[in-house]
């Protein structure tokens, strides 16, 4: 049994096809592929130009490290019984570098927020923006996506075949890679789409959802709201400070005459899920 948005790259770690491609039904044009290529390439340009140079972005992760690693030592040198001026005085570079590191990533990271504001606010970025919405518009037509498809998270993950099993490998640096996918139902069929195909999976394939053991890591926040906004706490979403996302999830599993797989959705999701394919949880 293998993720639905599972790769396989074992042989090669560019693949990019899913292991659910045999329940893919549509696909967009060719014209509307190269679009999107397009767009792609111009979201990164300017991507780059509201970042921080590689070398800064560097720094201001060390500094922020740095910071936190001392200030840990130091509230524990304190909690153990060492007085602060003792603590000074047996090491002074510590309460030193401490506010040094502090201050540099405060400074780095408000510079990196208003280079961000200031290219989002440039016509560039907002006819990149327009450009963006126009064509998914034309793409979830060409789809048959209805207007009323709820956006449910999935999450995909990367593996290799070991000893006959699949191992799952970290994307950059967190464990999946969140998906926001479009959910509906047509004729019997849980239809999942993105801005490039439909997959089409019947219900009555669908076996059974239950929660995971463990809390996942994936690098996007895809809704409109923050993730620690009220409507999300009841989920304990957390993130840390190199932009990954930390939450629980459910585990949908998959049994059809095309093979045995799962869907993984994150908690936060679960419950759209679960309304639009009227399923119950196991406990």
């Amino acid at each position: 049994m293998t993720n639905l948005f599972g790769i396989n790259i074992t042989e090669s770690k560019e693949n990019a096809a899913i292991d659910g491609e045999v329940f893919c039904t549509r696909s967009i044009r060719a014209d509307q592929e190269e679009e999107i290529r397009q767009i792609l390439e111009e979201g990164e340009v300017l991507e780059k130009k509201s970042s921080l140079p590689l070398p800064l972005s560097l720094i201001k992760g060390i500094c922020l490290f740095a910071w936190e690693i001392l200030l840990l030592g130091i509230i524990k040198s304190w909690g153990d019984g060492t007085p602060l001026a003792q603590g000074y005085r047996n090491a002074p570079w510590i309460f030193w570098a401490c506010p040094v590191c502090f201050v540099v990533w405060l400074v780095l990271m408000l510079i990196s927020k208003r280079r961000k504001q200031r290219t989002e606010a440039g016509s560039a970025y907002q006819q990149n923006d327009a450009h963006a919405q126009k064509l998914l518009q034309s793409i979830m037509k060409t789809l048959g996506v209805p207007d009323d498809a709820k956006q449910i998270d999935v999450l995909a993950e990367r593996y290799v075949m070991k000893n006959g099993a699949p191992k799952r490998r970290n994307s950059g640096m967190t464990q999946y890679v969140n998906l926001s996918l479009f959910a509906y139902i047509r004729k019997g069929q849980l239809c999942l789409a993105d801005a490039g195909s439909v997959w089409e999976i019947p219900l009555s394939s669908l076996r059974s959802v239950a929660p995971g053991r463990k809390r996942v890591s994936f690098p996007d926040w895809t809704k409109p709201e923050p993730y620690d906004a009220a409507v999300y706490k009841p989920y304990g979403i957390t993130a840390n400070q190199f932009g990954a996302f930390f939450a629980r999830y459910y585990r949908v599993e998959i049994s059809d005459v095309r093979g045995e797989f799962y869907l993984l959705i994150p908690e936060y999701d679960s419950m759209a899920f679960m309304e639009l394919t009227s399923m119950h949880a196991d406990a």
